[in-house]
């Protein structure tokens, strides 16, 4: 499964967008990483939630810009996210055509109660 972070606005920090992380990552005790250019930064899980908030559409938009950056160093295309009640949808899609859906619902800052994986648009 893959899932969208947001950092929160106690992050003292120059992220202004959205992570994409694993399940094995979000639940693993510690730091989280990420790439700020072509720099790998590690972070405190704390300083992120799956709960997106007011900026979830301007800090969706900037990962995707990085997306952007990134070139030939990924094989995705953009990423695309909507929220209904309390699901979230990440749509992951890649150079080729390919789209990977994750759909989850929270119940915390890094917990999740259901997920959901396919390669069909859920809403």
């Amino acid at each position: 499964m893959k899932y969208l972070l947001f950092p929160v606005e106690s992050y003292q920090n120059t992220l202004n967008r959205a992570i994409i992380v694993s399940g094995e990552e979000l639940y693993s005790k510690g730091e989280i990483s990420y790439y700020a250019g072509d720099n790998e930064v590690w972070a405190e899980k704390s300083n992120f939630t799956l709960v997106p908030g007011a900026q979830q559409l301007d800090r969706i938009n900037q990962l995707n810009a990085e997306i952007v950056k990134w070139a030939k160093n990924t094989d995705y295309r953009r990423i695309e996210f909507a929220k209904a009640n309390d699901c979230l949808e990440l749509v992951i899609v890649y150079k080729n055509g390919r789209k990977v859906c994750y759909r989850y619902k929270v119940s915390g800052a890094h917990t999740v109660s259901t997920a959901e994986l396919g390669t069909e648009k859920f809403f």
